[in-house]
């Protein structure tokens, strides 16, 4: 049914994770897919990304993020959907109150994960307008609960899903949807990343674990799955939508 043959899909934060898993079900299921980073050092050992088009952009600069959905537009002559991924996690797991957090520390979260989101959006909105379209932003579960010692992180993925509604309702007669997705903790390099700097990575894992209810992480095609779903047709009358895929983290 998310049939995506013909769609020009720009990704975000396409490297490694949810991007990179995202680039590769939109990729199998026909989709053009042109896909950004900070970094695709990844991609170097990775034959998967074959057939993705892969840039390097700092989601945090205007001036790059124009230039880039302005070659895509150049190569494809449209965009029909943005998956905003770019995403930066807080620098530990270790309790950092928000008296202890640095104002580089705040910036660089809320610059990624909320403006990066808005700047993207924005850029490539004039081309989603020329014939509809869909955008997705991936928040977190941090987005819909607070937890002690990531203000940062929070505050920017709760100021993602409010992005989201406001453009969802801006767009909503214009032809382009706008729905968030939260997802869980889920098998990701990043979450590994913030594993490592505890005292004990295993013990830590098991525990966040033993948060979902349904005991594991999550894995980067399942967030995938319910993007393609979100960025297809068969979604055409959901917009303003806020999905939670965390293994029922948040139905506690």
């Amino acid at each position: 049914m998310n049939d995506l043959t013909g769609k020009v899909i720009l990704v975000t934060g396409a490297a490694s994770g949810i991007g990179a898993a995202t680039c590769f079900k939109l990729r199998d299921l026909g989709a053009t897919v042109s896909g950004c980073d900070l970094s695709l050092v990844p991609l170097k050992t990775e034959s998967r990304f074959e057939g993705l088009r892969m840039e390097t952009v700092d989601v945090r600069d205007p001036e790059q993020v124009q230039a880039f959905v302005d070659l895509v537009v150049e190569r494809h002559e449209r965009i029909d959907a943005v998956v905003n991924c770019a995403g930066v996690a807080p620098t530990s797991y270790t309790t950092l109150m928000t008296h202890e957090t640095t104002h580089h520390d705040w910036d660089q979260q809320i610059g990624v994960n909320l403006t990066g989101t808005y700047t993207v959006s924005r850029a490539a909105l004039p081309a989603l307008l020329v014939q509809g379209g869909a955008i997705v932003n991936i928040s977190s579960i941090m987005g819909l609960i607070a937890t002690a010692g990531a203000s940062a992180y929070t505050a920017s993925k709760a100021g993602v899903l409010g992005l989201t509604r406001s453009m969802a309702v801006e767009y909503a007669t214009s032809g382009v949807r706008v729905n968030a997705v939260c997802p869980g903790y889920i098998d990701t390099p990043m979450v590994h990343t913030g594993l490592s700097r505890s005292d004990d990575p295993a013990a830590a894992l098991r525990l966040l674990e033993l948060l979902h209810p349904m005991g594991r992480l999550g894995e980067p095609s399942e967030i995938a799955d319910v993007v393609a779903w979100l960025v297809s047709d068969s979604a055409s009358f959901v917009t303003g939508a806020t999905i939670p895929v965390d293994g029922g983290y948040t139905a506690i």
